[in-house]
């Protein structure tokens, strides 16, 4: 696994800047603040219920932000559409393996291809054949239909159709849930890939061990909506995450 960096000087690929996202007025996070460098992987931790999972639905367009920002490589995107956060280099898997599945796995990737910025990398073909080629357990498996597949193949198809899209930020939402051991080793060398190609990622995990164990460079922690702990990941011990979030309490 390649080794947490320090972080780069360099614009962040992603900042989310004192947001708060509500279900009608129930408001379930309070002026969080994130910010993710490209070639980064930033875990956002918390016990059930901390706001995580709305987070990130704020983030990329799924509930709208009552106030702050969101800002895409420079650009402020609080106010767009999802498909349009999506053309413009974010991607999000969602929890729960959420794939099409009635379709194949090839017309699932075709789904994802259509979130696409532009044809930078080849046409469809040749982004098709670059997924297959990074997830090889899918390319024999291309005309069966998705909801066929292992749990771990479906998490698997979940993030080729996300990088479908060519994205630039990668919001990746509790990969390892329901997984064995062996394929959550291969989701999170995965990732470890992707964080070499430069991608930046956003990662909500529970297994704090795993993310303090290299996968993770940096550490948000989020209670009760409200990011109790920030730091970089070499920084915080497993004791330190739970104090923020039970001193919290």
């Amino acid at each position: 696994m390649t080794a947490a960096k320090d972080a780069p000087d360099t614009r962040p690929a992603l900042d989310v800047a004192d947001l708060r996202v509500a279900y009608g007025d129930l408001v379930a996070v309070w002026e969080a603040s994130v910010r993710l460098a490209p070639g980064r992987i930033t875990a956002l931790v918390g016990r059930n219920g901390a706001g995580k999972t709305t987070l990130l639905s704020g983030i990329c367009g799924l509930l709208p932000a009552r106030s702050g920002s969101v800002v895409l490589d420079g650009r402020d995107i609080t106010g767009l559409a999802p498909w349009r956060r999506v053309r413009g280099g974010m991607a999000i898997v969602q929890e729960g393996k959420q794939v099409f599945r009635d379709l194949t796995v090839h017309e699932n990737l075709r789904v994802g291809l259509r979130g696409r910025r532009s044809r930078r990398g080849g046409g469809e073909a040749a982004v098709l054949e670059e997924l297959y080629e990074r997830f090889p357990a899918l390319a024999g498996r291309r005309g069966h239909r998705a909801g066929a597949l292992s749990g771990g193949q479906q998490q698997m198809l979940a993030i080729a159709t996300a990088l479908a899209a060519r994205p630039r930020v990668l919001l990746v939402d509790e990969p390892s849930s329901g997984l064995a051991p062996v394929i959550i080793d291969q989701v999170f060398e995965l990732l470890d890939e992707l964080r070499a190609d430069g991608l930046a990622i956003l990662l909500v995990e529970q297994l704090v061990d795993e993310l303090l164990g290299g996968i993770a460079d940096d550490v948000v922690v989020l209670d009760r909506g409200r990011v109790t702990l920030r730091d970089q990941a070499s920084n915080i011990s497993a004791e330190a995450i739970a104090d923020s979030i039970y001193s919290s309490s």
